[in-house]
């Protein structure tokens, strides 16, 4: 091999190393590429569009709902009541699904029962499944959250 083909072989490999490691520290995880595609899914109330109580749901209300479920969970401690208040309120699967997809991946603390905000100690980012599983302390109250997600066919 001559020293300019080892020249080429040395760049070629070193760009196909350099791909991975962005691709690793600034590329989307699967977790996230699967949240990004939740909305694709069928549901199991066979709704097509979102739909709040009958009424257009959209993508800010979707968010909305994300941040206050965020809200519910930070920190030490959770409102569970605020929980099943703000997710019994009539969303259809596709409604749910929007929630799902705008709550993403958020930082959970490495405490346990305490999320979000927990700087020092960071911890992974789990999408709402995970951090309900985290969070409800009870089957009954899991079971309830569970059975409303459903219809989105979103099991955790």
């Amino acid at each position: 091999m001559t020293k300019k083909e080892q020249n080429i072989a040395l760049i070629a490999g070193g760009g196909v190393l350099l791909y991975f490691i962005l691709n690793k520290f600034f590329g989307k995880s699967d977790e996230q590429r699967k949240i990004e595609q939740i909305e694709k899914e069928p549901t199991q109330d066979g709704s097509t569009v979102a739909e709040l109580n009958g009424m257009p749901f959209t993508d800010v209300m979707a968010n909305s709902v994300a941040n206050t479920l965020h809200d519910y969970m930070r920190y030490c401690g959770t409102d569970e009541d605020g929980i099943f208040q703000l997710l019994n309120q009539g969303y259809n699967g596709k409604a749910l699904q929007k929630i799902y997809k705008a709550f993403g991946l958020r930082e959970a603390g490495i405490i346990a029962g305490c999320h979000g905000d927990t700087w020092p100690f960071p911890g992974e980012d789990k999408d709402l499944g995970t951090y309900l599983n985290a969070e409800l302390s009870g089957e009954g109250e899991l079971d309830g959250i569970r059975a409303i997600f459903r219809k989105a066919n979103i099991v955790f």
